[in-house]
């Protein structure tokens, strides 16, 4: 059996040997993680210049 050579066919085969896993997991799983970075970033600046929580909206909940 030969090959098809033809433009679609030679594309598809291309598109399929692609480790679309790692080419748009690996990206995703880089913003999740800065984007966790970012809010443990905000938590130690809002605990360093002082900002508490509001005692009165605790006791509420």
């Amino acid at each position: 059996m030969t090959e098809d050579s033809t433009p679609s066919h030679a594309v598809a085969d291309a598109l399929q040997s692609l480790p679309f896993g790692n080419l748009i997991g690996a990206p995703l799983t880089a913003c999740a993680e800065a984007q966790a970075e970012q809010a443990e970033a905000a938590d130690k600046f809002m605990k360093e210049v002082g900002l508490e929580p509001d005692k009165e909206a605790e006791e509420k909940e």
